[in-house]
């Protein structure tokens, strides 16, 4: 062979090898570079989408702890009732005495407030233990505070017009200081911090003023889960006689009947 096909011998060689090498699969930097990208991009996508679960997931729990923060604990209440402060309405007409003596008599039973409380309920809850239902060992006896506050109030108003009229205190001193400090009580512990406002003209602030108040119908309702059929009358001294308005259908009417006899007040 001569010099001359040697040489063109080695380049074919070299050639061969060449495309040889082509054969094996050997990533470019272009495309390492390429997939690195791709799954730092995966990755960085996952964790934003499990952050912001995570995000999602807490927001949902503070929004549902909120929602039972503004509820009043034992029957769900919320303040989304209007109502504005007002002067001379029906329960301080001045013009006729007689219609607001009416309108007050009208709240006067807060018999709907005195209910009876299964003992799973109390400790679920965390309330103390109350004298015994006469009707059901399981529950216990307990009394709302807003009605407490309205027999108060109530209370108040009697003695304070007694005394306008020049009439003998129907109450004991006592009572009415009780209910005195027991309003006081309630008012400091509640805190209301809403600014009435003071207008040119009115000596009395606030007048017409909205604030969110509580639904009354919906404590009222849920008072009525709990009945335990009690109504207080003066000349009835008997606890289980006073314990014994209940529906003629209660499950509680043949021990009624077997305890009191005729004197029991089932259908009234």
């Amino acid at each position: 062979m001569s010099n001359l096909e040697q040489k063109y011998a080695l380049l074919e060689d070299d050639t061969g090898s060449e495309h040889e090498s082509q054969d094996f699969d050997h990533p470019s930097p272009k495309t390492t570079r390429k997939s690195s990208n791709t799954i730092l991009l995966a990755g960085w996508t996952l964790f934003w989408v499990l952050n912001c679960a995570i995000l999602g997931i807490q927001c949902f729990r503070l929004m549902n702890k909120l929602e039972k923060l503004e509820r009043t604990e034992f029957a769900g209440l919320k303040r989304n009732v209007p109502v504005p402060w007002s002067v001379y309405g029906p329960y301080d007409n001045r013009s006729d005495p007689e219609a607001t003596d009416k309108e007050w008599e009208k709240i006067s039973n807060i018999r709907q407030g005195v209910i009876a409380l299964p003992d799973s309920y109390v400790e679920e809850k965390g309330l103390h233990k109350a004298q015994r239902f006469p009707w059901d060992e399981s529950k216990g006896v307990y009394l709302i505070n807003a009605y407490h506050n309205l027999h108060c109030l109530l209370k108040l108003r009697t003695s304070l017009l007694e005394f306008h009229r020049g009439e003998e205190q129907s109450g004991s001193f006592a009572h009415v200081t009780h209910c005195l400090d027991a309003l006081r009580q309630d008012i400091k512990c509640n805190a209301d911090d809403t600014p009435r406002w003071s207008g040119y003209g009115h000596r009395i602030t606030g007048v017409d003023q909205v604030r969110m108040c509580r639904n009354w119908d919906l404590l009222d309702e849920w008072s009525k889960t709990f009945p335990s059929c009690w109504n207080k009358i003066p000349s009835i001294e008997d606890i289980n006689e006073r314990f014994s308005y209940c529906p003629v259908d209660s499950p509680y009417a043949d021990r009624i009947i077997e305890t009191l006899g005729s004197k029991n007040h089932l259908g009234e």
